[in-house]
């Protein structure tokens, strides 16, 4: 397999994980953490598949797929932002409840035919999602980037007393962050499940959503540096799986650990050039967590 075409398989394969990445450094650059994506991607997985199913028609059920984790993320800020619970244990819990949910009401839907985006002929698993994921994000960036909004939204993140002094309201802006982050991990379910593995079952995100908090990491909180951080996941994932088809004399367990490895090794890399990248309202967060 040629560089370009690991490059572009891997994008295909890990198109999920760019909605979800991109949607939780929004929230993390507006000061809160969400570990509930991987809860929300499964929600999404299953609405948008179920949705599909029903009414015939996959973009319908992309859009619920979005909804689903729009409800999910709805039910997150409301706990952490109007509540004041934790937000690691606000995480959690819509973590357990999105798996418990989506396990108990997707069992009718294990092995039924709903339909799916074709691909596009480009590469295999190459679809209308990934085009959908490759304008999202630059859209974001631009909006990140180059308007008041994207400003407001990382001065959130920086200050929220000096937001306010601004006239701006931070928990508003942080309801509005963690919604989007919905949204859009809720889109990487369905993407996952109308997009990539045309199926649905029970957990399919097999640790995505964890893996999207920690890519979130690697990519410094700057959605410009989403994309080469999904892609250092995508390619180490799929040198893994070439390693496993050439027969290589290594344990197959030990080849799946490789795409944790490397991220974990990109991460303890950065580590020290990153410490003034953390957004200073998200350090507060676990500054709040009483061992």
């Amino acid at each position: 397999m040629q560089a370009l075409d690991l490059v572009v398989t891997a994008f295909a394969i890990c198109t999920p994980l760019i909605y979800a990445v991109i949607g939780e450094t929004i929230a993390q650059r507006a000061g809160v953490i969400n570990l509930g994506i991987e809860g929300q991607m499964l929600m999404g997985a299953f609405a948008g598949y179920a949705a599909a199913f029903a009414f015939g028609n996959p973009w319908l059920g992309f859009l619920v797929g979005g909804v689903a984790g729009f409800g999910m993320s709805a039910l997150f800020a409301t706990m952490a932002l109007w509540a004041g619970v934790n937000q690691i244990t606000s995480g959690l819990a819509i973590f357990l409840l999105g798996s418990g949910l989506s396990a108990f009401y997707g069992r009718p839907f294990v092995g039924s035919n709903a339909p799916t985006f074709p691909d596009l002929g480009l590469v295999k698993e190459f679809n209308a999602t990934n085009i959908v994921a490759i304008l999202l994000l630059a859209a974001i960036v631009y909006i990140f980037y180059r308007t008041p909004l994207g400003i407001i939204v990382k001065a959130v993140g920086a200050s929220a007393d000096s937001t306010f002094l601004a006239g701006f309201s931070p928990k508003k802006i942080r309801y509005a962050a963690v919604l989007t982050g919905g949204f859009l991990s809720g889109l990487g379910g369905a993407a996952l499940s109308l997009g990539y593995a045309n199926s649905w079952t029970e957990g399919m995100t097999h640790g995505m959503g964890w893996i999207a908090v920690a890519l979130v990491v690697v990519a410094a909180w700057e959605p410009l540096y989403v994309l080469p951080a999904v892609l250092i996941y995508g390619i180490a994932s799929m040198v893994a799986l070439i390693m496993q088809t050439r027969g290589i004399p290594i344990s197959p367990y030990l080849l799946q650990t490789i795409p944790y490895i490397v991220a974990l090794a990109v991460m303890a890399f950065f580590a020290s050039s990153k410490q003034n990248a953390v957004p200073r309202e998200l350090k507060k967060v676990f500054a709040e967590l009483d061992f």
